[in-house]
């Protein structure tokens, strides 16, 4: 009896023995293939030999002969167009996004924010000392700067008595102006498509923050980011503003030059900034402003230095195709909205026609706005 109880338990023992070394042996021919696969996939290198080469592959992987985007002369290829039209103004692209390329500026060509305002004030200053008038003469010299080296169609347009007026008004009527709903206070923006920063402020509301509106002498702009909880708006404008007493806590202005040379107090000091129909025209020759082919790409620069990090552009401009009606505006497309966007985070579009967001990537494949005004509303975040 004890005989056969010791055969079964050492049966039981020897099985137990040779599935236990199976297994040892399973896991040492799993190890040694590991090994070799690793030897053979890293050309000989140990793990710890692996040269790194993280931060040169992404970038470098990219192929721009592949891909394409909508020109005036028709899809070109952003191989041709970072050497011909972003290189040249200091920007490259670093990944090839649709149907707005991702751009950021050299190191060697982006210039310091005291260097953009003090380049804006010497050219501003110089051309108001000229005398008061707008030259019909198309800037031959730097015609190709202002057409993106023919990229960008052009078209010839000169100021007549039937443009409205940019006489400030209602600025003494702002108490009047934050009980309107918003189909009134469009009505009284007196522009296109201006639901489109309604819709932006709705869906991403200022409470609390301070902010800057550039270029206004309505305003309804200032009365939208009021009634979506803006805490104080400084606008800037050219124009001598008669705010209404009760709100100037809130709201206050300052003049263009003025701004520029304070603008080391104002550095990354505003929770947001919004434009509407005013940079598209910048550089272009009107009101004495001078002409200047990155005109509009200065302005963008110049809110980018005082926004604070994380900061949100509002930025209502005219978009189609890249193009410009001198001296009237510019219509912006995939390689002007490129160098706009450089250093934010594009965060939403929106159009007129509709309070909720928009997506581009169809429309751009059909868009046909050559010249035109239809202004959509950018939402950036500034990197």
């Amino acid at each position: 009896m004890h005989l056969r109880s010791f055969r079964i338990f050492s049966n039981k023992l020897w099985n137990i023995l040779i599935y236990c070394a199976t297994i040892v042996f399973i896991f040492i021919v799993i190890a040694k293939i590991i090994k070799a696969s690793t030897f053979l996939l890293t050309d000989g290198y140990t793990t710890e030999e692996i040269p790194v080469e993280e931060e040169t592959t992404t970038e470098a992987s990219y192929d721009l002969s592949t891909y394409n985007t909508k020109t005036r002369k028709g899809l070109v290829t952003l191989e041709e167009l970072n050497e011909k039209v972003f290189n040249p103004l200091g920007f490259e692209i670093i990944y090839p996004s649709f149907p707005i390329p991702t751009l950021r500026m050299t190191k060697l060509m982006e210039p310091t924010c005291a260097t953009v305002f003090s380049e804006y004030l010497e050219t501003t200053e110089s051309a108001f000392s000229m005398p008061d008038e707008v030259s019909n003469d198309v800037p031959q010299l730097h015609k190709n700067d202002f057409l993106m080296s023919g990229y960008a169609a052009f078209k010839q347009a000169f100021p007549n008595g039937d443009e409205k007026s940019d006489c400030p008004k209602n600025w003494d009527r702002i108490s009047e102006l934050m009980e309107l709903g918003k189909e009134e206070l469009i009505k009284i923006s007196d522009k296109e498509d201006t639901e489109s920063m309604f819709s932006a402020l709705h869906l991403y509301p200022v409470k609390r923050m301070s902010g800057l509106v550039v270029g206004s002498v309505i305003p309804w702009l200032e009365v939208m980011a009021l009634q979506h909880g803006a805490a104080s708006i400084l606008t800037v404008e050219s124009n001598e503003l008669d705010i209404e007493e009760e709100y100037r806590d809130r709201l206050s202005s300052i003049d263009p030059l003025e701004f520029s040379k304070k603008s080391g107090m104002y550095t990354e000091s505003f929770d947001f900034a919004a434009t509407f129909a005013f940079v598209e025209r910048s550089g272009l020759g009107l009101n004495r402003e001078p002409m200047n082919p990155i005109g509009d790409l200065r302005e963008i620069m110049k809110i980018k230095c005082v926004l604070k990090r994380g900061g949100l552009l509002y930025l209502g401009i005219p978009y189609g195709i890249d193009s410009v009606k001198f001296h009237s505006h510019r219509t912006y497309g995939s390689l002007r909205l490129a160098m706009m966007f450089s250093g934010f985070e594009w965060v939403a579009t929106f159009s007129g026609r509709s309070p909720k967001r928009v997506q581009l990537k169809a429309q751009q494949k059909q868009s046909t706005n050559l010249f035109g005004t239809a202004r959509y509303t950018f939402v950036l975040r500034k990197i």
